[in-house]
């Protein structure tokens, strides 16, 4: 190593370095000890151990030539090993700047990959692991393909939708993405709304209301719980929802029977208060017509006191006690307290008699202030019309109220026998 040393050290004093003057020079390149010029190093050299000694100055007038001389140039690449010459890296250049190597400059290094088509990190792969992509953006294309997510592909940064077109659906979304939402469609699936498929006007007349639908695949539905115009029936209900009723007599017309006796036997149906009743075609006569063989007063006998000058319900001539045996036998009873009405005149008290001997209330005299007997049918009486009477009216209606609130029908006439010990007879 000596030997090297000093054959370096000559060169550079053949050569003309600075130092070489002065000192014992060559000689002297020791093991960092003294020397010709430079403290711990050899006299006139650089410095340090063997003449380059560690911590030796230079010499006076004397020191190791630069890295390098004038403006000499070289190659250089400041990145990781392997990495020049691959991909985008590449190296620069380094000038020398007195005797000392500037810095590289040129050089291309790796950097972060890049949707480019280009290998940038310098790795021999081009945008691998899809670089600038899970981006959310907008592929620019309508309905349910707008909203995107970046992607790498073929060197550039696209927009790919989330959603790719498919069969239009009534759901108020462009699933086709051709800028039209729902064509085709009625409505939006799962939607609902309120619906009547009455009559105009009658939504809330009466029983009637509105329901509501639901929108299955684009149709509406139909209209469930709604209440529409239906066919009007007795029941006291407005049932085709005109405002109005029971109007038009519904389910009445038809025949039927009273329950009472003779021409009173034969009725019609008619809606009243909410349900049909049969009413008599027509009312009890004061007393029977003689010959025609009907019971015209409705008492379950014919032709009765067609044996008697006239009916006991009319002033007249005097009767004869028992001309109607057949139907009561009322003027032999009247007779046995009133013989007046026998052997002169049957005159009012006579008519009078037959409501308190013979408990009949069929002549006009019992009705009181009532509208009419209460041997026969009619409009409502008024409880106590006739408590100047028999004051069967209140008695009836005690116990059947609808004789007094609505009419005095057959089942009120029925009623007297039980609750007054009256008759009709």
């Amino acid at each position: 190593m000596r030997s090297l040393a000093a054959f370096a050290f000559s060169l550079a004093c053949a050569l003309g370095a600075a130092g070489c003057a002065t000192g014992g020079g060559a000689e002297d390149l020791g093991d960092g000890g003294s020397s010709n010029a430079g403290g711990a190093g050899g006299s006139g050299s650089a410095a340090g151990s063997g003449g380059h000694g560690a911590g030796g100055a230079a010499g006076a007038g004397g020191g190791w030539p630069g890295e390098c001389a004038g403006q000499e140039q070289k190659g250089c690449y400041t990145g990781p090993a392997g990495t020049e010459g691959v991909g985008a890296c590449k190296s620069g250049q380094q000038t020398c700047e007195s005797n000392t190597w500037g810095a590289c400059q040129g050089d291309q290094l790796p950097s972060d990959e890049k949707c480019n088509g280009v290998d940038d990190d310098c790795d021999g792969q081009v945008d691998e692991n899809n670089p600038e992509a899970g981006v959310a953006c907008d592929s620019k294309k309508p309905g349910v393909c707008a909203a995107g997510t970046s992607a790498c592909q073929g060197g550039q940064v696209v927009c790919t939708p989330n959603t790719q077109a498919s069969a239009e659906k009534c759901d108020g979304a462009d699933n086709d993405c051709d800028g039209q939402t729902d064509e085709g469609c009625n409505c939006v699936d799962g939607t609902s709304q309120s619906c009547y498929t009455g009559a105009p006007g009658s939504q809330g007349v009466g029983p009637c209301k509105g329901g509501n639908q639901t929108c299955s695949s684009g149709a509406w539905g139909t209209c469930l719980g709604q209440v529409v115009p239906g066919t009007e029936i007795c029941n006291g209900k407005d049932d085709d929802c005109d405002g109005q009723t029971d109007d038009g007599n519904p389910g009445g017309g038809s025949s039927c029977s009273t329950g009472l006796s003779g021409i009173c036997s034969a009725g019609t149906q008619q809606c009243q208060a909410g349900s049909l009743k049969c009413m008599q075609n027509q009312q009890a006569a004061p007393s029977d017509t003689c010959g025609n063989g009907l019971d015209d007063n409705c008492n379950g006998q014919t032709d009765e006191n067609c044996g008697c000058a006239h009916d006991v319900c009319s002033t007249g001539v005097k009767l004869g006690s028992g001309c109607d045996s057949a139907t009561g036998n009322c003027v032999s009873k009247v007779c046995a307290v009133d013989s007046f009405c026998c052997t002169s005149t049957w005159d009012t008290l006579c008519v009078s008699r037959v409501r308190t001997e013979c408990k009949s209330l069929k002549c006009a005299e019992s009705k009181g202030n009532c509208s009419h007997t209460l041997c026969t049918t009619g409009a409502a009486l008024t409880s106590g019309c006739d408590s100047a009477k028999a004051n069967c009216a209140s008695k009836v209606c005690a116990v059947d109220p609808f004789c007094c609130n609505n009419s005095w029908d057959s089942l009120c006439v029925s009623k007297l026998p039980t609750y007054c010990s009256y008759n009709c007879l």
